[in-house]
């Protein structure tokens, strides 16, 4: 056994700090819920139709709206992260979905239900990034950047949650259509939306317990970039919008193709922008880091339609010296 093995084992604050339980939780349930809810609805879809007598197409924005707006939402979780700093901003993303859920459950036609899922997909989207940055994060920052090594981020990382919760972290989106078969057959459709209201709740009290160290605070002199807000929303909603209408439309559809194309030369166009920005809407220079380059793996789990988008956002809340 090494000492760096007993260190970690031991709680070393240079290693980064055990979490208990309840901040587990509270990082864990609400990127948890939000991936859940990107696949959990597709087998809802018929039921939804049949009870609200609303065409199959028009139910089918409860899926794709959802997935667009958590696209067009991490746009902007950066910002929303160094302005008003990240775990102020986890905790009322983790109540506005909570709230969001409950919209859901009660809605009383098709439009309701759309628009609901619309602000759900964009509350959530600061949820996986954020409890990310604050999982992996604060263990993956040495003392001096001259001193990070493979072994301090791969061990830190790892050492924040368990096994377990990081496997059901990861299955998340394979798992939806699964519980949401579950949830249905209990009790209905609504039940698929019900189920986050608790859930939500315990989670936002549980938010209370995550240690203010673990996130980055605010910064008075964050800069808007509204520019490569523009371009990075609007590449993220074509490359999901195309990705969400393959499996109903066809793969070789033009509604299928031209929207990731138009998205992937706007993504592409971002990437020029960001790399001459100081503050850009995302750094995407994270991605060739291991430890951000870790919460990407949920999001791009197979087993659901469109369940994937970028969380190398991760750490887009701390100073661009720390993340470049």
């Amino acid at each position: 056994m090494t000492a760096r093995t007993e260190a970690a084992r031991s709680g070393d604050p240079d290693l980064g700090p055990r979490l208990g339980p309840p901040t587990q939780y509270a990082l864990l349930a609400g990127p948890l819920l939000s991936m859940l809810d990107s696949s959990i609805v597709n087998v809802a879809v018929e039921p939804i139709a049949r009870e609200l007598h609303a065409p199959l197409t028009v139910v089918q924005w409860t899926v794709s709206g959802y997935l667009l707006a958590l696209g067009a939402g991490l746009a902007g979780t950066a910002y929303l992260a160094r302005r008003f700093g990240t775990l102020p901003v986890y905790r009322a993303s983790v109540i506005a979905f909570t709230a969001a859920s409950a919209l859901c459950a009660v809605a009383p036609d098709a439009a309701v239900l759309v628009a609901a899922r619309i602000v759900q997909g964009l509350v959530a989207a600061p949820l996986v990034p954020l409890a990310m940055s604050m999982l992996l994060g604060r263990g993956a920052e040495p003392a001096s950047p001259d001193q990070a090594s493979p072994d301090q981020t791969r061990t830190a990382g790892a050492r924040s949650i368990s096994p377990a919760a990081g496997i059901m972290l990861f299955l998340g989106p394979a798992l939806g259509p699964t519980v949401g078969g579950a949830l249905i057959g209990a009790g209905g459709w609504r039940a698929i939306f019900l189920i986050n209201v608790p859930l939500g709740a315990l989670a936002a009290v549980a938010v209370r317990h995550v240690p203010a160290a673990l996130a980055p605070g605010r910064r008075p002199g964050a800069r808007f970039d509204l520019p490569g807000l523009i371009l990075l929303a609007a590449g993220l909603t074509g490359l999901l919008f195309g990705a969400s209408q393959g499996a109903s439309a066809g793969w070789g559809a033009p509604t299928t193709w031209v929207p990731p194309a138009a998205g992937a030369v706007l993504m592409t166009c971002y990437i020029g922008w960001a790399a001459r920005r100081e503050q850009p809407a995302l750094d995407v220079s994270l991605a060739r880091r291991r430890g951000p380059a870790l919460s990407i793996g949920p999001r791009w789990c197979p087993g659901s339609r469109c369940s994937g988008w970028p969380a190398w956002a991760c750490c887009s809340s701390r100073p661009p010296r720390r993340c470049g």
